[in-house]
């Protein structure tokens, strides 16, 4: 009676055994196996490609603790293939109302900043397929110039940066806010970005249910806000990668150039409405006048006291612009006396004036309302607008000139209608409609006589 007796109970211990520890041990290290195998991590590379709409590399990808991946060497290229965004390393947290990424460092240029507004603007216009809030939280972060060296590795400081995007059932709003780094000086502010898109039209969704597709919203029914602050300077370059459906992105004030100021403006489907202020440092005279087939050299600054929209139209506008020594082509110096009226300096009636003409110093207000186009000069060149050693160059015009001349500047030499493409169409197509000078090229417009 004995053996057989504890044959079974040894049998039966064996089972127990089996079922509860080698078994869970086997499911558990084949689990582990499955986490760290190529498998797992292409599954969780597509799946980020299905929620991005983007093409995804992963690296690597590990589960510290449940609910949160680790990813290292992550980029999500463009639309070409091409990668635009590279994160070195990043942590996903999920629950079922919220996805928390955590990135340790991030040095973002023009291309990484048209991509991260491109995904930002699908989250707020298509609600079906962002379906949780979002954060997302940079501890060190940084802009980067086009040669990818970022500002930090030449002495100046990072800060951090906090990505908030939240949902109720009519609204969807997405909060920016950059944070300087704890040993900056104190005068350093926050700089922050809010963009609201609200749904307008009565039938909204109760609270609970599916979000709103955007592919059913009219345009009436929306309505975008957009305010902020950027009290550190953000490169151009940057500002036109987010402003990518717009016209700016085709513009380049040069590598240096920097933007600082505030937005608040509106959009409906009339256009945007608000109102603009900042400063632009670190012109690129070169690369804005190639823009309209010219040449030029030197640094300027332009004050933006105010920029008023209406209705997607330019409403008022006063600007103050101001360069140290630079050269400037003899072609813009006649244009400005032919399109705008400005007057020749005693310095600009040579006989034979260079194609590049040197200058000290040049600086202008300009002002632009329905009453037309005023320029004025600085205060501090006595009366003028270019400056030679000797004597001025060029006055300002004695009396406001309709809008349309300014894109009638920037056009080809022998344009004989108005604008229809570059600089001067894009202009044309957010003036005033007030004090326009609509036909062909004003006949004072043609080429003068040399200075």
């Amino acid at each position: 009676m004995f053996i057989p007796r504890s044959m079974a109970r040894l049998r039966l211990a064996r089972v127990v055994f089996l079922a509860l520890a080698i078994v869970p041990t086997a499911v558990i290290g084949g689990w582990a196996a499955y986490l760290r195998s190529g498998w797992h991590r292409h599954g969780v590379q597509i799946a980020w490609q299905r929620a991005l709409g983007l093409p995804v590399d992963i690296g690597t990808v590990e589960h510290p603790r449940p609910g949160v991946q680790r990813l290292g060497d992550c980029s999500i290229a463009g639309a070409d293939g091409r990668a635009r965004l590279t994160l070195p390393g990043a942590e996903l947290e999920t629950t079922a109302t919220e996805l928390r990424l955590r990135v340790p460092r991030l040095r973002c240029d023009d291309e990484a900043a048209g991509l991260l507004a491109m995904l930002a603007a699908d989250w707020l216009a298509r609600g079906e397929r962002f379906d949780r809030n979002c954060v997302i939280e940079i501890d060190d972060f940084d802009w980067a110039d086009e040669s990818g060296l970022d500002r930090a590795a030449s002495g100046v400081s990072a800060g951090e940066l906090r990505v908030e995007c939240v949902a109720t059932t009519e609204a969807r709003a997405v909060r920016v806010v950059r944070r300087p780094p704890e040993r900056a000086d104190a005068s350093t502010a926050v700089s922050e970005l809010r963009v609201v898109r609200i749904v307008t039209r009565d039938d909204v969704e109760p609270a609970g249910a599916t979000p709103v597709d955007a592919r059913s919203v009219r345009a009436a029914d929306v309505r975008v806000t957009v305010s902020g602050t950027a009290a550190e300077p953000i490169p151009f370059d940057v500002v036109a990668g987010l402003a990518r459906d717009t016209s700016l992105c085709e513009w380049s004030l040069g590598t240096s150039a920097r933007v600082a100021g505030r937005i608040d403006l509106a959009w409906d489907e009339r256009g945007w409405d608000g109102v603009m202020t900042g400063r632009v440092e670190g012109i690129d005279l070169a690369a804005c006048a190639a823009a309209a087939g010219l040449r030029a050299a030197g640094d300027a600054t332009v004050d933006v006291r105010s920029i008023r929209w209406s209705a997607g139209r330019l409403a008022e506008c006063e600007l103050a612009c101001e360069t140290g020594p630079g050269e400037i082509a003899q072609a813009f110096l006649e244009g400005l006396v032919g399109t705008l009226g400005c007057r020749r300096g005693v310095a600009a009636r040579d006989a034979a004036p260079p194609a590049l003409q040197p200058f000290t110093a040049a600086g202008a207000v300009v002002r632009i309302n329905e009453g037309g186009l005023e320029v004025l000069a600085a205060p501090r060149f006595g009366g003028a607008l270019v400056i030679a050693p000797t004597d001025a160059i060029l006055w300002p015009p004695p009396a406001p000139v309709p809008v349309e001349r300014l894109a009638w500047l920037l056009a080809p030499p022998d344009a004989p209608h108005v604008p229809a493409g570059g600089p001067g169409a894009w202009l044309m197509s957010i003036m005033p409609h007030g004090g326009v000078d609509r036909g062909a090229r004003p006949a004072q417009a043609r080429p003068p006589r040399q200075f």
